[in-house]
């Protein structure tokens, strides 16, 4: 028998190496900007003389869960002005083309079923079990997200008409994504 090696316990990031008390601050400030569909967006730029190192996972883990940009500039000088200004115009371009207030969910056919969502943002708490829906303030032109889906293979039943009716043909298997959003002009609407 090989031994077992010892396994060595995963570094915790973002607010969940942080402290309690930040850890309760950065989830309520979360649930404060699900309900009032803010999107936080966070620039991190510590200059080269700082002595103290930032959290970056921590500092940006708001701005992931909301929907809101990132941007990271270390070592800092004036001379990085201008990639700030061409960031900021570009988040400003992607506002007016974002999606707000955003309710996803994927149904499956009969045979088809989420098994997980992969997203900065958690699954809904009605969906925890499968991750077929999520709640985020802001979904940007520039977001991406996945679900994970897997082939249920039915149980025939002989007395289910709708199954005979096919059983000769290839049974077809799809998805539907649903958005519930508010657009930039205030409009709140369903894309399928």
């Amino acid at each position: 028998k090989t031994p077992k090696t010892p396994t060595a316990k995963k570094a915790e990031v973002g607010i969940a190496a942080a402290p309690k008390q930040q850890r309760a601050f950065y989830e309520d400030a979360l649930a404060q900007c699900i309900r009032g569909g803010i999107a936080v967006s966070c620039v991190t730029a510590p200059s080269p003389a700082s002595l103290e190192p930032l959290d970056i996972s921590t500092l940006h883990w708001l701005s992931g869960r909301t929907g809101g940009d990132t941007l990271l500039l270390p070592n800092f000088t004036p001379a990085n002005a201008p990639t700030i200004c061409d960031t900021l115009r570009h988040w400003v371009e992607k506002m007016q083309a974002s999606a707000y207030g955003c309710v996803v969910k994927i149904r499956c056919s009969k045979g088809l079923a989420c098994k997980s969502l992969l997203a900065p943002w958690p699954p809904a708490a009605s969906s925890a079990a499968d991750g077929s829906a999520f709640e985020v303030p802001r979904l940007s032109p520039d977001a991406s997200f996945s679900f994970i889906l897997r082939v249920e293979p039915e149980a025939e039943n002989e007395d289910d008409a709708y199954s005979r009716r096919y059983e000769a043909s290839r049974k077809q298997l799809y998805a539907q994504l649903a958005v519930l959003h508010t657009n930039s002009l205030g409009e709140r609407l369903l894309r399928e």
